[in-house]
């Protein structure tokens, strides 16, 4: 397993990963794919056995926080290959970045529905901790912070 670092704004970074991106969005049913003008120069993705499963944008700010944001995989099932590992690598990766960058705190969200229980679960388990009432199940959106 491997992650490889890009910039969308780079042209052959744009070349190289925008249309699995976006082709990913789409498949996971969202309305509007991020356009690259509003991703960050630092962007992530997760290759393993020849096939790139998961990505993510690591935005800097001009305090001491950063913020996790975009995350995406692809949906179709790929054999031989444990998703739930890849997504804690891309985690990792994201946070030795942000931990080399100078950032104490981590900040990221997440729609709450059928599909986030995994992601929130991977979130608790990597040490972030939920920063909205703990007890809401009817919450929108769940809120998370890790300190590095």
């Amino acid at each position: 397993m491997i992650v490889e670092r890009f910039n969308i704004h780079l042209t052959e970074d744009y070349l190289k990963y925008y249309s699995l991106l976006k082709k990913w969005w789409l498949d996971w049913g969202w309305e509007n794919p991020i356009e690259p003008a509003f991703l960050p120069t630092r962007g992530f993705i997760v290759k393993e056995n020849n096939k790139y499963i998961y990505a993510g944008f690591l935005y800097a700010t001009d305090s001491k926080i950063c913020i996790i944001d975009f995350i995406v995989s692809c949906k179709e099932k790929v054999d031989n290959v444990n998703r739930q590992e890849c997504l804690k690598f891309l985690l990792k990766e994201i946070e030795v970045e942000a931990y080399n960058s100078s950032f104490e705190t981590i900040f990221t969200y997440l729609h709450k529905d059928k599909n986030s229980t995994n992601l929130e679960n991977i979130f608790l388990e990597k040490g972030f901790i939920k920063t909205l009432d703990k007890n809401n199940n009817s919450a929108d959106m769940l809120n998370f912070t890790k300190n590095i």
